[in-house]
């Protein structure tokens, strides 16, 4: 357990100091509109509005790029920028980056917290809806504050999309966010049959990634000591198991790009073999038990994945299930009474029909071609076993696995 905390805490150090480094596959486009394919470093704050930093290859000293230098740039399938000379209201004329949210007959752009929209063969207009905190007074000693807001921005949206009358009654109730203005100037394009708009660089909403798993597992058995169960108190050796399986990746990009649900369903079959030896007074007792536990595991969690890279590390984490399938327990025990002995057989233990737990794992995973992503991972759970579980009422006879897996993966992008 230790060493696999060192390694995800190494993984998580190292994936912060290089953060900066999250390359994608992008473009530039030049003055001249030529397009330059490579890579961007990807970025989610301000600094997206006025650099682009830019490398050929991977393998390719970086570019910065300014909002002078290139007519714009892009990161594939996630978001669209234009360099263009704006002057938002209270600031100084200025040449930046504009994301391009919508791209039609109307196109919406958005800089930092500001949103600006553009008609075919129009001027910039920006979108503003200022709030003021204004007192009334109601009797002499008593006064009220509320907040006045301005919507000009539907002053301005009225006149731009008033010929469509399907959007008139939708952008009188028009809100200043990029979801609402998304699906307000995404309706007016195509109410007027604007076939070539776009969502530009639009991220899909949802997705699901599937693989097949395989891999070797590695766990452990203990029971807690109780007189009545002295033949499970001694010692079981490590039970071996090869594991395969499915797993699915549930993403939504909008949201984040970084968090994902997991969820996994694999074989495997461990036979844990114990062997307990008890001395008494000129007796002494062998026990031999083998439990074999044929089980579907579904783990459950959330995966964070760092920065893409050639190679791309991952953390993941949540709680398992494993249903067990035809298990079985064995129990033989040996007495040796003044050098005579006898041999008794029956079930070691009346196993419970599932293990409940909890699981913690980091890996890395890289690209293989155009579809495939190949991963492999280190994972620990540990769950409350075979005996009683976390929900019976005490008295308890308790018991519990651990397993360490070794998984290597194949995922379709």
């Amino acid at each position: 357990m230790k060493r696999l905390l060192f390694v995800v805490t190494t993984i998580f150090v190292t994936s912060v100091c290089y953060s900066q480094s999250n390359f994608k596959e992008g473009y530039i486009l030049t003055h001249d509109k030529d397009t330059v394919k490579g890579f961007v470093a990807f970025r989610e704050g301000v600094r997206a509005f006025s650099e682009c930093v830019f490398r050929r290859s991977l393998k390719e000293d970086r570019t910065t790029y300014r909002p002078l230098d290139i007519a714009g740039y892009g990161v594939v399938g996630n978001r669209v920028f234009e360099s263009r000379d704006i002057a938002l209201r209270g600031q100084a004329p200025t040449t930046a980056f504009l994301e391009v949210v919508v791209k039609g007959r109307v196109t919406l752009y958005r800089i930092g917290d500001d949103f600006l929209v553009q008609k075919e063969g129009g001027e910039f207009q920006q979108l503003i809806n200022e709030k003021r905190v204004e007192t009334k007074e109601i009797t002499v000693n008593e006064s009220r504050r509320y907040v006045r807001q301005s919507n000009e921005h539907i002053i301005v949206l009225n006149q731009l999309l008033f010929d469509c009358v399907e959007t008139r009654e939708a952008v009188a109730s028009a809100k200043l966010n990029r979801r609402a203005l998304t699906k307000l100037i995404t309706r007016y394009n195509e109410c007027m049959g604007a076939s070539d708009a776009t969502l530009a660089g639009s991220k899909p909403g949802f997705r699901a990634r599937t693989a097949l798993v395989a891999g070797y597992g590695i766990s452990g058995l203990d029971f807690n000591y109780r007189a009545e169960q002295e033949h499970l108190s001694g010692t079981f050796e490590p039970a071996k198991s090869p594991i395969m399986g499915v797993s699915i990746e549930f993403l939504a990009p909008r949201i984040s790009e970084r968090f994902s649900f997991y969820l996994a369903a694999v074989y495997l079959s461990p036979r844990y073999k114990g062997f307990t030896e008890i001395r008494r007074a000129g007796v002494t007792d062998n026990h031999f038990v083998t439990i074999e536990l044929p089980q579907v595991k579904i783990p459950v969690g959330i995966r964070y994945t760092f920065p893409t890279r050639s190679v791309t590390p991952y953390v993941n984490g949540g709680l398992s299930m494993s249903l067990h399938m035809n298990e079985s327990s064995e129990w033989t025990k040996e007495r040796n009474l003044n050098g005579v002995i006898t041999t008794e057989k029956g079930e070691a233990l009346d196993i419970k029909s599932n293990q409940l737990g909890a699981w913690l794992g980091a890996g890395i995973q890289m690209p293989i071609g155009q579809k495939l992503i190949l991963f492999g991972e280190v994972r620990y759970e540990g769950t409350d076993g075979v005996a009683d579980g976390f929900f019976v009422p005490d008295p308890k006879f308790r018991s519990t696995i651990t397993n360490i897996q070794f998984l290597i993966g194949l995922s379709i992008k």
